[in-house]
Order: C-alpha cells, then structure tokens, then sequence
C-alpha cells in the first residue's frame, strides 16, 4: 500500500492521533463491563467472581507488560520497531472489542488480558514518537494518552446503557470500540513508512548505564510511583462494579438490570468527562516544582473522602446527580496525578532513556498487580453478599489515600 502523502512532521501527528483513537477504543472496551455486568454474568453463566477477573484481567495484562519492559526492554521499546509494534498493539486493541460477540468467558477473559498490555504500549510507545519528533512536548503527549484511556472508559461506563439499548446487546458496545480500533489500524497502515532508526549519537540514554532487574526492583522510587499509578488502576477496577454498588442493594440490582437514566445525567457525564481531559493538562501548566509535593498530599486525601461519598450515597432520585458529582471530583482528583507522576518520574536524579523505561516497567509490575489483586477483591466479597461487597469496596477506595505519602515522599526523592 502506498503511503499517504504527507510530510514526516505531519505523518508524526497523524499517527499519534491514531494511537489517542486505538487507546480511547482500548478504554471503552474495558469500561463496557460496567453498565452491562449483571446481563454480562447472566449471558457468560458466571457469578460476581467471575466477573471480578473479567473486570481485573486488563490490570494483569498491564503487569504482565512491566514484567516483558523489565526483561526485554531493548527489543520492544525500539525505534526502528515502532510501526510493527504499534501495528500489533493496535490489532490486539481491536481484537479485544471484536471478540465479545462470541460470548465465551475464557475468551473473553483471554483478549481483555491482551487488552492491558496493548493498551497501555500504545502508551509507551508515544514516548517514542514524542522523543523522536515532538520532545518539547513529551509530557504532554504521555499525560493526555493516559487520559484517552480513561475517556474511554468513562464513556462507555456512562453511555454504555444507552448504547446497549440503542444497538441491541451489552456485546454490541465493546464491538463498537473494536471497530474503532480496527478502523485506526487500517488508516495506520495506509499512512507508512514508519520511523527508521536515528544515528546511535541520538539515543537519549542521558550517559547513564543500563540497569540490572535487581536494581530496579531495589529502586527506592519504585513503591511510591507504584502507589500513586495503583490509584488509577483501582479507581478503573472499581469503576467496574459501580452500577452494581450504586442501586444499594444486591437484590435491587438484580431486578434492574438496565439501567436507564434521565437526559440530565447524560449531559452531566459528558461535562465530567470534558472536565477530566482538560484538568490534567492544565496541572502540566501549574506544577511547579515547589508545589507538586502538596499537590500530591492534596489529591491524595481528599479522592477517598469524595470515593466514599459517591459509593454511599443512593442512586436515585435527586441524589443521583449528586452521586455522579462525587464521582467526578475522585475521577478529577486522581487525574491531577498522571502529570504530577509523571512529571516527577522523569525528574528524579539521572533519569535517562537507559533506565526510565525498565523502571517503568517495574512500576506497571507493582501497581497493575495491586490494582488486579484490588480488583478481584471486590469481585470476591460480592459473591459473598452486599454487606461483604460494601466494606471491601470502601476499604479499596480508603486505598487511594496511600498515593498522599507516596506523592510526597516521590518529591523528596528529586532534593
């Protein structure tokens, strides 16, 4: 196929707007197991458990992708490689939707494992585009990859009734967001040739040697950045169940199982979702580096307080909006970490190319296995009955404090 005739600087955009399509498509697909999950477990013959790994298995892909970052790092995360990569990231992405017609839980299972790790390098491999084309605005492009995934999910998890009902079956909307994906595949392979390895003198490895597995296990700055990305993971995780938690009661779950909301809450969601990917490019704007420590403190306290007040509170009536602003301000609390995380990664005492990415890789280690371990959890007590389910998911959503300390004690490792 002949490549689309543009310059490479414009060819580099319209491959990172691929990527922002294929990572949006990714979130959707994991987010489409929230309003969907009481049909989901009647239609794949599970229980709430099951559910639970559904729900969690994106989150073990994720770690698994840390652990192949640590071992491989060289092989995976190269420029020459890029386009092949990014290529099969994309198709796995796309897989991922267009498996859910088949309805098979081990199947299902299976490509929303891939899902994790193709999703999140799609991630990883943006730094290579920002690092080969637009380093000024490396920051920028990371955070706001991040934020495609979690726009994803958050339109499926809000819409996904409403497309449920509109398309005809909860696997219709997954499938939806697989076609997207397939669809940013296909225009990608129509905008070749992709990059070509620059001279070795380019490589950003800041004069720093390569790091053992070891050493990046014994990294000091390892379990605080673990910490505060394992917030985000288990807010995704809990997002999972909460149309489940919000109704509250078991019992009443189950006799609704589609939900169905006023136009209110649609408009609600859509500004909440505009809100969250505008916040954490702003916070590139105003972190200071004198003030990113109590960002962190700030974020980190009060996402638990406003996490607790959404999943106790009725989902009904005039406290639905009400719920759905609690919501918002955990998501929006949250979100101010991705840049704040991300801007204090790449600023610790000699970061370069040569350890960032292995280090990173032990972080997505950690925190997608905390997130996964989180994640079942929830799943597990609700097997078990509401008043279970209710004191784990609150005691994970407590969990999210920990990224207060983590933040600050991640700033206290630049001094």
């Amino acid at each position: 196929m002949s490549p689309l005739p543009f310059t490479f600087v414009e060819r580099g955009k319209i491959w990172a707007l691929l990527m922002y399509a294929s990572i949006f498509a990714g979130g959707g697909v994991m987010g489409s197991l929230a309003p969907c999950f009481l049909l989901m477990m009647e239609d794949l013959r599970t229980d709430p458990l099951g559910m639970g790994l559904l729900a969690s298995a994106p989150l073990l892909g994720l770690s698994l992708l840390g652990l192949s970052l640590m071992l491989w790092w060289r092989r995976l995360v190269t420029r020459e490689g890029f386009g092949r990569m990014v290529a099969l990231l994309m198709a796995g992405t796309a897989l991922s939707g267009l498996s859910s017609p088949l309805k098979n839980f081990w199947i299902l299972a299976t490509t929303r494992l891939l899902l994790g790790t193709c999703s999140m390098g799609l991630v990883l491999l943006l730094l290579v585009l920002s690092l080969e084309r637009f380093l000024e605005r490396l920051n920028l492009m990371l955070t706001l990859g991040i934020v495609s995934l979690l726009l994803g999910v958050l339109s499926s998890s809000f819409f996904g009734s409403l497309l449920t009902q509109l398309l005809g079956g909860w696997e219709k909307v997954p499938l939806l967001f697989g076609l997207l994906a397939g669809g940013s595949l296909l225009l990608w392979l129509l905008s070749g040739p992709f990059l070509t390895p620059p001279p070795a003198a380019a490589l950003p490895d800041g004069g720093t040697p390569e790091r053992s597995l070891g050493s990046i296990l014994r990294n000091p700055s390892l379990l605080p950045s673990s910490l505060m990305l394992y917030t985000l993971l288990a807010y995704l995780g809990a997002f999972s169940f909460i149309f489940v938690a919000l109704p509250g009661s078991w019992e009443l779950a189950l006799t609704s199982k589609e939900m169905t909301f006023s136009p209110p809450f649609y408009v609600a969601a859509v500004a909440h979702s505009l809100l969250v990917a505008l916040a954490a490019p702003l916070f590139l704007l105003l972190a200071r580096r004198e003030r990113r420590a109590v960002m962190c403190l700030g974020s980190g306290l009060l996402s638990p307080l406003f996490g607790l007040l959404a999943f106790n509170l009725p989902f009904s009536g005039g406290w639905m909006i009400l719920t759905l602003e609690a919501i918002a301000l955990a998501l929006l609390q949250l979100s101010v970490l991705l840049p704040l995380w991300i801007l204090l990664l790449q600023e610790l005492p000699g970061v370069g190319l040569e350890n960032f990415v292995p280090s990173l890789g032990g972080i997505l280690l950690v925190a997608g296995f905390l997130g996964f371990l989180a994640t079942c959890a929830v799943g597990w007590a609700l097997s078990l009955g509401w008043s279970t389910f209710k004191t784990v998911l609150n005691l994970l959503v407590l969990s999210w404090g920990v990224s207060a300390p983590a933040g600050y004690l991640l700033g206290r490792a630049e001094e």
